[in-house]
């Protein structure tokens, strides 16, 4: 299976990407078929032959995650390009929505309880009792 994926080039602190097609299986600085085109993260530039990726994307390359972000980011439509955040939860903060429902449906299907109370607390205090009645029994004996 063919990926179009990120290939990362430049120096080191300095970032850039080419855009390429490679097999699935090959290492992501290993050999590549076709250069589509490049990215540099530092200024926000992207540069992608339209007419190859469509070719390619067509024959069946599948984007990876951050590629189909940049070709979403470009409004390039494709039925093979899909773009999942990688952390949902971060996503959903970015929303407006400040309850959380989850949170909303536990409060509202807990019922009231008694509080808690300690066994081993009570236990001991039995145990202390018994002992107490033990010993004033065996004083009235005494006597």
């Amino acid at each position: 299976m063919l990926r179009i994926r990120l290939r990362r080039v430049g120096r080191k602190n300095d970032p850039h990407f080419q855009i390429v097609v490679t097999p699935r299986t090959n290492a992501t600085k290993g050999a590549y078929l076709v250069k589509l085109g490049w990215f540099d993260p530092i200024s926000k530039q992207i540069q992608i032959e339209e007419a190859d990726l469509k070719k390619w994307l067509d024959n069946g390359a599948k984007p990876t995650n951050s590629v189909a972000k940049l070709l979403i980011a470009k409004n390039i439509k494709h039925k093979l390009i899909k773009y999942t955040p990688s952390n949902p939860a971060k996503a959903k903060k970015k929303g407006k929505t400040t309850e959380n429902p989850k949170a909303v449906e536990k409060t509202d299907s807990v019922e009231p309880t008694s509080p808690k109370v300690d066994t081993k607390k009570e236990e001991a205090v039995k145990d202390s009792e018994i002992t107490e009645n033990i010993n004033q029994e065996a004083k009235k004996e005494e006597v």
